[in-house]
């Protein structure tokens, strides 16, 4: 029963979403050297709690919502396989959901009122806008972007004063927008159809101008250089990830395209990894890194998708 649990609040997943916390707190860590003390930790600690525990619920009200479509497409699944109760499945959601809110209120005001907009997000794209063509993938970058400030929210306030600051937070929110966007895309191609390659072209796209961005910006003098090495390894992953459906002659079936995503999803790490090597330096970029061996490891236990 513990596994039917884990898999429905897609624990792999888990690590991503709190990796997305880090690029925003390097960002008060490099603004504000003296932030980085005993009780801030514990705040880093916190907001990463929370982010995943709204990742969590997002992902168990997805499968909530979607329980009649999963019977035809996912039977096996927790909830359309009845081995978690839909009442259950509320419950932990809605739960994950209060503490995640609670907790984000102790760090600060601010952290609170981004939990809360990240919180409506979510909700919004679980009930109403997840099969739209157009604002179901922007609903869910938007959210990883909300998410990426969440790591900088308990000193939000001063980093507006800092236009170095805010410019480097929100060009991290925005090449997350766009990566997720990318996954987004490919996922709508997921369990109901085949796919083609234009498909796998356009979010291929979208990722090439994010690496590319991203080097701009290492060699403007944006980002410190040694973030080239955490680019490189993404670079590479995404190489290896695509080729082989870039290159098959036939139209792909949903499992290619559910084996990327999973890929993509997991890397979100390393290139939360990149953002962490450009704004503080290597050392704590490859720290950032070492959250990509659990989401590996469960990812060969629990799907992802």
């Amino acid at each position: 029963m513990f596994r039917q649990y884990t898999s429905l609040v897609r624990l792999p997943n888990l690590f991503s979403a709190a990796s997305n916390i880090l690029p925003g707190y390097c960002i008060i860590v490099a603004t504000i050297p003296s932030s980085f003390s005993n009780t801030n930790v514990l705040h880093l600690a916190g907001l990463m709690v929370t982010s995943s525990l709204l990742y969590m619920a997002g992902i168990v009200f997805n499968d909530y919502f979607d329980i009649e479509i999963d019977k035809k497409e996912r039977p096996t699944r927790p909830l359309p396989s009845g081995n978690v109760s839909k009442r259950k499945a509320i419950t932990i959601a809605i739960s994950s959901m209060i503490a995640a809110n609670i907790i984000s209120l102790v760090i600060s005001w601010m952290s609170f009122v981004f939990a809360v907009i990240l919180t409506a997000i979510i909700i919004a794209y679980d009930s109403r806008l997840k099969h739209k063509t157009i604002t179901g993938p922007i609903s869910m970058s938007f959210a990883r972007f909300v998410n990426v400030i969440l790591g900088a929210s308990p000193a939000f306030p001063m980093l507006i004063h800092s236009r170095e600051s805010i410019t480097t937070l929100l060009f991290i929110a925005t090449m997350l927008f766009l990566y997720i966007l990318s996954i987004s895309i490919l996922s709508k191609k997921e369990a109901r159809s085949k796919a083609t390659r234009l498909n796998i072209i356009f979010p291929f796209a979208i990722v090439c101008v994010v690496v590319t961005s991203i080097a701009i910006t290492g060699l403007v003098g944006i980002f410190q250089t040694v973030s080239f090495v955490n680019l490189a390894l993404f670079s590479v992953v995404m190489i290896i990830t695509f080729l082989p459906i870039l290159k098959a002659q036939a139209t792909l079936a949903p499992v290619d395209i559910r084996n990327t995503i999973r890929n993509m999803i997991i890397s979100i790490i390393i290139l939360d990894s990149v953002f962490v090597s450009g704004v503080i330096g290597l050392q704590y970029g490859l720290a950032t890194l070492l959250l990509i061996i659990p989401s590996i490891l469960l990812a060969r236990k629990f799907y992802t998708t």
